[in-house]
């Protein structure tokens, strides 16, 4: 079989992210695909993109069979000139173990040396990388920050493309500047649906709510408000999620599983989400933010404290995107007025609330 590597085509772009996501989806879960998928478009679109070094194998029907990419890196905001990243590499789960992966990462050291760069970083396992020459980055001082989580310290590893090209570059490695590898930026992903989710709400008719279910990066359910208070239908969206979901997942997913909404949910939502076995629910508005368009104001309450105290585990994480789900609730009942002036007409009234309130009280 021939075997042709090549710096990275317009006609292979979205046949290599293909490729990726597959092989990691393979390798691991869905949501690693994804999540993998994602980030070599987020380099792609950043300074850090280098496509002579964005490397794929194809064979004699141009088919792609293996991936590598090498991208420029830096530590504590140095060396970007310098060092490269190699991630990800993929091969074609039939083709894996024929050296596909040695030949393109080896071609990539050639190409790097030649564009100037002096060392590649690498996060895997020590026994695929130690025989291409590298070594554990900790032993020449660079090491892993606090987000890191890695399985052991020789995971993290570096490689010289020019002789003691390490003895300069050290500090303290850090992904953050990946929106891709950031959980906040998979949660703000997850709630710009819920707050679709919620206007589509709004423009039938119903209260401005929309909420979801997340497994290992897949939603696996949706679900607005259908609340009819004439009819006495509470349908809240977290509860209608909830009946969507009972009696078709198994415990052990919907434990390992988010529930996204786009507002702090209720008390008796709450308490469904409780009886379904989630345990993490990310909302985007907050009970206080929220409180500017009820008569009412956010109580103060330790609400996983009291699930707590009932021998249930569920962490409440956000806001998330407060200010755009605020504006969601212009679409509240099906017609569009703005947030400023929704907020105003509440806060008139409760100033006659508390006029009336403080006024009874003077006459007792």
């Amino acid at each position: 079989m021939l075997r042709i590597i090549k710096s990275m085509e317009n006609k292979y772009l979205i046949p290599a992210l293909d490729l990726v996501e597959n092989v990691f989806t393979a390798w691991d879960s869905p949501s690693e695909g994804k999540t993998v998928r994602a980030l070599v478009e987020e380099i792609r679109s950043k300074k850090y993109y280098l496509p002579e070094l964005e490397l794929i194998m194809v064979d004699e029907t141009d088919r792609i069979l293996g991936y590598a990419m090498f991208s420029r890196f830096h530590i504590e905001g140095k060396y970007e000139d310098e060092l490269l990243i190699l991630t990800p590499v993929a091969v074609r789960t039939e083709y894996q173990r024929q050296h596909i992966s040695k030949e393109l990462i080896e071609y990539g050291f050639e190409k790097a040396i030649v564009l100037g760069y002096k060392a590649v970083l690498v996060e895997g396992n020590p026994k695929n990388y130690n025989p291409r020459g590298f070594v554990t980055s900790a032993d020449r001082g660079i090491v892993a920050g606090p987000s890191i989580h890695l399985p052991h310290p020789a995971c993290l590893m570096v490689k010289e493309l020019v002789p003691d090209a390490l003895e300069h570059i050290s500090g303290t490695v850090d992904y953050s500047f990946y929106d891709t590898l950031c959980e906040d930026h998979k949660n703000t992903v997850y709630m710009k649906r819920c707050y679709e989710l919620a206007v589509q709400a709004g423009k039938k008719g119903f209260d401005t709510f929309g909420a979801l279910l997340v497994h290992n990066g897949e939603i696996l359910e949706e679900a607005e408000n259908t609340a009819d208070w004439k009819k006495g239908i509470f349908g809240h969206a977290e509860f209608n999620l909830v009946h969507k979901c009972a009696n078709r997942y198994p415990d052990s997913l919907l434990k390992e599983s988010t529930l996204f909404t786009s507002c702090a949910p209720c008390e008796r939502c709450l308490c469904a989400i409780a009886s379904l076995g989630v345990e993490k629910v990310v909302f985007g508005v907050s009970y206080e933010a929220f409180s500017k368009l009820t008569p009412g104001d956010a109580l103060p309450v330790d609400r996983e404290g009291l699930l707590r105290e009932l021998g249930i585990t569920m962490k409440l994480a956000g806001p998330v995107l407060e200010e755009e789900g605020m504006h969601v609730f212009e679409w509240w009942g099906g017609e569009h007025r703005p947030l400023e002036e929704l907020i105003a007409e509440m806060a008139e009234v409760k100033a006659k609330a508390a006029q009336k309130e403080l006024y009874n009280n003077d006459i007792m």
